[in-house]
């Protein structure tokens, strides 16, 4: 009883300090933001270096860390229950497939691609090989940053699980995937998006002709500190932002503070896309280097080390991979990204994944039989049971 009144108390004194309080996925935890903000504060020891152990200040510390630890897990707890049954009611037995590809470890083409494509990659192995598969979820965050929930092959057989997850459809991520394809080191990708100029070009030096067909939509989002107070932002501004034009968020309507723009690497499926299907004609500013995150965890560390800054994604890696207690996705034109405004391109920025063969695949190759057959209604019924949209 005593443990809930002083609960109860510090929950008075959080309302006092921020507004609205609903312990749920969607909106702030006021708990976790009143602590993530005071911990900066307490934090800011890279010019002053570090409070004496013998002080308040770092027992303090100490005792915020792992207050926000016990919320950080409980909200990826309750992350992991929510992803778990929006896919529950997605799954498709295998007996009502029909016409799977006939492939088993030995003629199972290998397959490369994009690192949010991943969970399709192996539900698809799994499925036409006849293996369970499960999802391995995390509540266990790193320091003021992210989980990311991963997918294996779960048969009674060890070593073909192994060979599945870590051989099969093993994904280098888009640039490397792409390069892979060209220099014949892989059969078919799953990827993101299209080719590169870049990639275009290195194919066209290897005289390798692509063939890549929509097999799921995706969307580019954006993501943000749930701090932020700026839920939605509109595509002018974002592009604002992302050009130089807009420094700082009061200039957007937003508090009197610098904003910080991530970007992702060149030739990263992120990058391309923010490039060629956001910015479009209008000119990314070069981000100095230390705003330039990598991999696909990077924009989660780099919004919770930089409260007030915005960085970029997928949906499907942000919705079903990442397990973020600190960041939210951003409404852009007053539309927040979901499986339904996707599905209905009600969102503005749908994109497609993509299934990329060689061109000249023979045509009773796995690849193509692969390729051809993700376009079928069985292929994309394992597409939905990922959780993507799918196309047909």
């Amino acid at each position: 009883m005593k443990k809930k009144c002083i609960i109860i108390l510090f929950s008075i004194i959080a309302l006092s300090t921020l507004s609205s309080i609903a312990y749920s996925e969607n909106d702030e935890l006021v708990e976790l933001q009143y602590y993530q903000e005071h911990y900066k504060k307490t934090h800011n020891f890279r010019n002053k270096g570090y409070p004496k152990t013998d002080s308040p200040d770092y027992q303090k510390l100490i005792e915020l860390g792992k207050k926000q630890g016990e919320e950080a897990k409980a909200l990826a707890i309750l992350i992991n229950n929510n992803r778990e049954a929006e896919l529950k009611g997605k799954t498709v037995g295998r007996n009502d497939l029909k016409n799977i590809p006939k492939f088993d470890v030995y003629n199972y083409p290998l397959i490369d691609g994009s690192t949010s494509a991943i969970p399709l990659s192996l539900i698809l192995a799994c499925k036409i090989m006849d293996l369970e598969y499960r999802w391995i979820r995390t509540d266990r965050i790193h320091e003021r940053a992210v989980g990311v929930n991963r997918l294996v092959a779960a048969d009674n057989n060890k070593r073909l699980n192994d060979i599945v997850t870590n051989v099969i459809t093993k994904h280098t991520g888009t640039n490397t995937a792409y390069m892979n394809l060209i220099d014949k080191k892989v059969n078919i990708l799953l990827v993101a998006r299209k080719p590169s100029e870049d990639e275009l070009k290195a194919a066209q030096t290897a005289q390798i002709e692509f063939e890549y067909v929509p097999i799921a939509r995706d969307a580019f989002v954006f993501i943000e500190n749930r701090i932020n107070p700026m839920r939605c932002l509109t595509t002018e501004k974002i592009k604002g932002i992302y050009s130089g034009k807009y420094i700082n968020w009061q200039e957007i309507g937003g508090e009197n503070i610098k904003i910080t723009a991530f970007q992702r690497e060149r030739n990263s499926g992120s990058q391309e896309m923010m490039i060629s299907e956001f910015m479009k004609d209008t000119p990314i500013k070069e981000p100095l280097p230390n705003l330039v995150v990598m991999q696909m965890d990077g924009p989660y560390f780099g919004l919770t080390e930089q409260v007030y800054g915005i960085a970029y994604s997928v949906y499907y890696y942000e919705h079903f991979q990442a397990v973020s207690p600190y960041t939210r996705l951003i409404e852009v034109d007053g539309v927040l990204p979901s499986y339904e405004t996707i599905r209905t391109k009600h969102y503005p920025y749908s994109t497609d994944v993509y299934a990329v063969i060689r061109k000249d695949e023979l045509k009773d190759s796995p690849a193509r039989i692969l390729y051809q057959w993700l376009q079928t209604e069985d292929g994309q019924k394992i597409v939905r049971e990922s959780g993507y949209v799918p196309v047909y």
